[in-house]
């Protein structure tokens, strides 16, 4: 029996989200989730950041996580485009050309 056959898909999953998050943790010059915003935009980013985030988890419901991501790019995208005036990208580039 091999040693992917002894850990279940939930579990090997969860391992490799937890490695990169660990690795998003530790690269403090320039975050990975940072690295989405230009291609992705404001929008996509948080709703990615936050189910990634949340599929860490033990208790991991995919349709929570994206209510929470949603929520998060609202309020996002209302703090920093129109509150603050930034000049960001919001949308993924397939959508804003």
């Amino acid at each position: 029996m091999s040693r992917l056959q002894n850990v279940d898909e939930r579990g090997g999953l969860r391992q490799i989200a937890d490695r990169q998050l660990r690795a998003i943790a530790r690269d403090s010059i320039e975050p990975r989730g940072a690295r989405l915003l230009h291609p992705l935009g404001l929008v996509l980013t948080a709703v990615v950041v936050v189910v990634v985030a949340a599929w860490a988890g033990h208790e991991f419901r995919f349709g929570e996580a994206l209510i929470s991501g949603l929520l998060l790019a609202l309020i996002s995208y209302a703090l920093f485009v129109w509150g603050l005036n930034q000049t960001m990208p919001v949308w993924p580039w397939f959508v804003a050309a």
